[in-house]
């Protein structure tokens, strides 16, 4: 379990409450029953079917996770970081610092949150189609 004291009572509360919690702290306007929108129906029943084992396990490696971008900088492969506007999970400054940090184009997705693949999938799919077709990325050239 992470050693900060936030993070331990976030998954107290969890545990009394259930893997619901995490839809209503992401919505915390909606109740908690079958919704009209498909991808918020989707992060509902997501939510239900998550198991507490899961949240724990990730909230123990996100609360002691070291820090790994100077050792992947250092091994010269080519990294994109693509992320929305609207992500509220990462502050946008963390996204900027990573991307000056491993010497990495970036690729802001305007009207993005979070989860660019179901917010905008064609943006996030021609961003990523762009960066890797460029030649400079190819495998065996330089």
């Amino acid at each position: 379990m992470p050693a900060d004291p936030q993070a331990q009572q976030a998954l107290a509360l969890v545990k009394a409450v259930g893997t619901s919690l995490i839809f209503i702290g992401a919505h915390p306007g909606l109740a908690d029953e079958p919704q009209s929108d498909p991808a918020l129906e989707m992060e509902r029943l997501r939510a239900h079917a998550t198991s507490l084992d899961n949240i724990v396990g990730v909230a123990a490696i996100l609360g002691s996770y070291p820090d790994r971008t100077d050792g992947l900088a250092s091994t010269g492969l080519p990294v994109h970081l693509v992320y929305g506007a609207n992500d509220e999970v990462w502050p946008q400054a963390w996204y900027a610092a990573e991307a000056a940090r491993l010497h990495a184009p970036r690729t802001v997705l305007e009207g993005a949150g979070h989860s660019a693949q179901l917010d905008k999938p064609q943006n996030l799919a021609t961003a990523l189609t762009q960066f890797w077709s460029n030649s400079t990325h190819r495998q065996g050239t330089a």
